[in-house]
């Protein structure tokens, strides 16, 4: 159940008490609820639909986290400090992601073409991600990187462009003579 899984997620607890309590105290737990509510009101009637854009509004009004209610996000989702997290219309995230603060995630300029990104990844503060690229399981993106290409499954990539943290191991340091 994604109520359960997000809370374990964010709080490592469970339970009913502890739901309502980080619901009140932890933003980025509160912007996960109000997104799995939004996002389910939006496909309803008419009636649930104008309660979905008014939740939407109020969870970016109290957390400057934008989650388009068309996007999908799986069980698990940890928004450990959700101010300016943009995450566009057609955007999927699997289980188990961890996002940081001023992420984008969207389509790259009118193409209709968003991310698809796997199960237990990591998204550290300030990455964009753009375009019909797909980002693989287990994976980990630096901070402040630009991702506009795939990312293997099991990989950890950073950079402008973003690449695979391995391709950017500095040389040697330089020995001195006397």
């Amino acid at each position: 159940m994604k109520i359960r899984s997000d809370l374990e997620a964010n709080s490592g607890k469970s339970g009913a008490l502890n739901a309502l309590l980080y619901f009140l105290v932890n933003p980025g737990y509160m912007s996960a609820k109000l997104y799995r509510f939004y996002s389910w009101a939006d496909k309803r009637s008419f009636v649930l639909k104008a309660a979905s854009k008014l939740t939407w509004r109020f969870s970016i009004l109290v957390s400057s986290c934008h989650i388009s209610p068309k996007s999908r996000l799986g069980d698990g989702l940890e928004l450990p400090h959700p101010t300016g997290i943009v995450i566009g219309d057609g955007v999927e995230i699997g289980p188990n992601a961890r996002i940081f603060q001023n992420v984008t995630i969207g389509q790259s300029g009118n193409t209709g073409q968003y991310p698809k990104i796997g199960c237990n990844v990591t998204i550290y503060a300030g990455v964009t991600i753009f375009g019909g690229i797909e980002i693989g399981d287990n994976c980990t993106i630096g901070a402040n990187s630009v991702v506009n290409k795939s990312v293997l499954a099991n990989s950890t990539v950073a950079g402008n462009p973003a690449r695979p943290l391995s391709a950017m191991v500095s040389p040697p340091p330089l020995t001195g003579s006397s």
